[in-house]
Formats: C-alpha cells, sequence, structure tokens
C-alpha cells in the first residue's frame, strides 16, 4: 500500500472512532439496564395488575363506540408515549461510548403510574380497563419514543469519571 494510501486509511480510521455507534448501549457500566425508547418489555408489575384486579369486573371504562364492553387490558388514561418525554436522561457510559439516555428501572416505574415493583400503596389514577377496540381507537404513539439513547462522544477510558445517574442531560 502507498504511504497516501495508508494515511487515507488511518484517517479513516480515527475518524470512524468519533462516529456514532451502530448499537444502542443495553447496559451501564455499573450494569443498571438502559432503556431503548421501546414499550415493549417494560411491562406491568405484578403489585399494579393485582391493584387493578378488582375492577376488572366493570368491564371497559373507555366506551367508544366499537366497545365490547370486555376489560381486556389495563390501559392509561393520559397516554405513556406523552408522560414519557418528562423521564431524566442522564450521562452513561457502557465502557465504549457516552449516550444521553433514560435508566430502564426509571421508565418501568413511569409505565406502572409511578409505582415500584416492591410498592404496596398503589396508585392507580392514571389507569382504566379497556377493550380492544377502544384501546386501539386512541390512536396513541407507538413503538420508539423520543427517548431512545443519543450517542454524545467516545468514553475517555480511564480518564472516564462517568457516576449512575449523575450527570443530568436534556
Amino acid at each position: 500500500m502507498t504511504r497516501a494510501g495508508e494515511a487515507a486509511r488511518k484517517e479513516s480510521k480515527a475518524e470512524s472512532k468519533d462516529a456514532p455507534p451502530r448499537y444502542m448501549p443495553r447496559k451501564d457500566t455499573e450494569g443498571n439496564d438502559i432503556w431503548n425508547g421501546q414499550r415493549q418489555g417494560l411491562g406491568w408489575y405484578p403489585n399494579v395488575k393485582k391493584e387493578m384486579a378488582d375492577s376488572k369486573n366493570d368491564g371497559c371504562q373507555v366506551q367508544g363506540n366499537n366497545c365490547t364492553d370486555e376489560a381486556q387490558s389495563i390501559d392509561h388514561i393520559k397516554d405513556f408515549a406523552t408522560l414519557q418525554t418528562d423521564l431524566p436522561r442522564y450521562v452513561v457510559c457502557d465502557g465504549k461510548n457516552h449516550f444521553s439516555a433514560a435508566y430502564k428501572e426509571d421508565a418501568r416505574d413511569l409505565y406502572n403510574g409511578g409505582n415500584t415493583a416492591d410498592e404496596s400503596d398503589i396508585n392507580t389514577s392514571n389507569f382504566q380497563w379497556s377493550c380492544t377496540p377502544c384501546n386501539s381507537s386512541k390512536s396513541g404513539k407507538k413503538g420508539l419514543y423520543e427517548n431512545a439513547p443519543q450517542w454524545i462522544e467516545p468514553c475517555p477510558g480511564e480518564d472516564c469519571e462517568y457516576v449512575p445517574r449523575g450527570e443530568e442531560t436534556t
């Protein structure tokens, strides 16, 4: 390879080091789960499902045009797509790169009405039972929300000063 070709290859390699990675981080360096910005995988905590069970016999509480009156699923009254925009985002390090991201635990707690998995005094004020047609007719956002991790920079390695839940980002 010519010197010019070798120099161009090294320059290209250096540029790619500063380019955003082609993956989303799953965990930070401390083993904390990073939320990928998808609703899938959040799910209802058993204590929330248990608290909602007594009102299931009341049927669908949305009562839309195509209502079957069946209580088929727990539904957020104020949609989760809107609620998740207020999740705190932090600088997180996965050992290779730094990202602005939300922790999955925070997303799961918010999805569950601000309740934690081990909480006994459950707040269900943002939940209602819904049949599938009524829930589908609400036309809320689905899939990826705006809280997917965003790349900031490569990790500086030994000089990394990452602290879980340390620096918040916008």
